[in-house]
Order: C-alpha cells, then structure tokens, then sequence
C-alpha cells in the first residue's frame, strides 16, 4: 500500500487540483510545481500513509468479520450475497469515520499548508461536520465498489476447490481477485 500511495500520489494531487481549479493536467502540474517543486505534490502524505492501509483493512475486516458472524451463528441458510450486503455497509461505515483523514488530506493536496488554516477556520465556525462533507457520496461509492467485489469474490472462494499444490491455489487466488476486480469496475467505474 505504501508503494502504490508513493508512486501514484503526485498524480492524485494534480487530479484534486484539477477539480477544484478546474485546470488542464498540465495547468495543474505547473501551478503545483510552481509551489514547491517535487514536494508540493506529496503534501498531504502522512494522512494519505494512514488512511489507505486503514480503508484496506476496514473493506477486509468488514467481510471477513460479517462471514465470521453469520458462520457462528450457524446460519448457513443465508445466501453469501445477503451477507455481503451487511459487509459493504460496514466498510461504507468505516469509509465514513476516515472522512476527517481524508479531508485534510485533500485540503493538503489542493491548498498546501496554508490550507489546514483555513480548515480550522471551517471547523471552529461550522463544526465537526466540516469534516465530513462529503461522506455519503464517498460512503455511496465505497458500498457499490465493495459489494461486487466481495460477493464475487465470497461466491467463488466457496465454489471452487482449494489444492493442495502451492501454485495452483496461487493461480485460483489470482483467478478469484481478477473476476471480482472486473466485476466490481464494471459496476463501480461509471460512479466514480
């Protein structure tokens, strides 16, 4: 996660530009050059070092602990599909509470420094709410994002056979990410 957010963090920082100056790409990376050189497009990446290893884990943890549930209760009657829907509402949950993590980072991205003063200037007038702008659409997308994926993956992980041999649970694995991958962005890209 570390390396994804590392390599790809400049590009996110001229997108959030973009939208919030409504600038061309190359617009956007020079004015961002402009203020800071290389460095400028990583602000905001200690927030973004905590919250995307924390949403990995609260999409995983969500699906793994709703299929831990439902399995101790000894439901077994309950189509995985259903469970799943219980899942993605907990992640969409979890994707709420990082709402403030992911504010300033974004103020970090789009107005530098400087911007964090004019958060707190939002937050002391407006509240904690300030934080949260947002939440519901970012919630949306995470829910239809983590619904396809999830249930693909869950249906297929209790369909096909497990093996023994290192290789081939590594090509059912991969097979498994894939499917749900192409499912989920499918569903999911035309929303985000």
């Amino acid at each position: 996660m570390a390396l994804q957010i590392t390599s790809l963090m400049w590009l996110r920082t001229i997108m959030n530009f973009q939208y919030r100056y409504g600038l061309s790409m190359r617009e956007a990376t020079h004015a961002l050059y402009t203020q800071g050189g290389i460095r400028r497009f990583y602000q905001g990446i200690s927030p973004a070092l905590v919250q995307g290893p924390l949403m990995r884990f609260g999409d995983s943890a969500s699906n793994a602990g709703v299929l831990a549930f439902f399995g101790a209760t000894n439901r077994e009657d309950v189509p995985v599909w259903f469970q799943t829907i219980f899942a993605s509402a907990s992640a969409a949950s979890i994707r709420i509470a990082l709402m403030p993590v992911d504010a300033v980072k974004t103020v970090l991205q789009v107005d530098g420094k400087q911007g964090l003063s004019s958060l707190l200037r939002r937050f002391h007038t407006g509240g904690s709410s300030v934080l949260f702008r947002g939440a519901m659409a970012s919630s949306a997308a995470t829910f239809v994002s983590h619904y396809p994926w999830f249930t693909v993956f869950n249906q297929l992980n209790d369909f096909l056979p497990h093996y023994d041999s290192r290789s081939q649970q590594l090509l059912r694995n991969a097979s498994i990410g894939f499917s749900a991958s192409v499912v989920s962005d499918t569903v999911s890209n035309s929303l985000r």
